[in-house]
């Protein structure tokens, strides 16, 4: 995929632009894909919920000498969705909500990655959304966990009239604005 390359690309010239003490205290940039890693949401309106994901995205995990992660991009193709209801994926694909046609990705990059001690999570990640033409910083929590693999997993809520995806559905079912982002990656050392 051409952008995984580019990204491949960028992510090497960045390294090239540092200081020789900060690239030696990043460790490695691993790459992020459905191997090792999902990106899956849960929509509802009143008469119940919706399980939803991406089949294609990418992205990379930059690990400290440590292990510990430093940074975080990732891209998704937005036409890739998927949900529990063939004839939901294809209206959340439509103008009404993603509008894949005219943006037909979605990425986050992030800026910041804190330890806190919080029961939502062990770190705060902060960083740039980019979504239907939107972008927009937000923070999240993340628990990350370190063995063989260092994983970071987290569930948070976005509002999506945040980003422009306003539809309200039908009178009698109505649909909520707020949607659970589910996202896991494991990451090898």
């Amino acid at each position: 995929m051409k952008i995984k390359h580019l990204t491949v690309f960028l992510v090497s010239a960045a390294f090239m632009l540092l200081p020789v003490g900060a690239a030696f205290a990043q460790g490695k940039t691993v790459n992020l894909t459905q191997t090792n890693g999902k990106i899956e949401f849960v929509g509802a309106k009143v008469t119940g919920d919706h399980d939803g994901g991406f089949k294609n995205w990418s992205g990379t995990a930059t690990l400290g000498k440590d292990g510990t992660l430093q940074k975080l991009t990732f891209e998704v193709d937005t036409t890739s969705i998927w949900s529990d209801n063939d004839k939901l994926t294809e209206h959340l694909k439509s103008p009404d909500f993603f509008d894949v046609a005219r943006y037909p990705k979605a990425t986050f990059q992030s800026s910041k990655i804190e330890k806190i001690d919080s029961d939502n999570g062990t770190h705060k990640v902060t960083g740039v959304m980019n979504l239907h033409g939107v972008i927009k910083k937000i923070a999240f929590p993340v628990t990350i966990k370190s063995g063989k693999t260092v994983t970071a997993s987290t569930e948070f809520v976005i509002n999506r009239f945040d980003w422009d995806i306003t539809y309200k559905g039908m009178a009698d079912d109505l649909i909520k604005k707020e949607v659970l982002l589910k996202i896991t990656f494991n990451i090898p050392k």
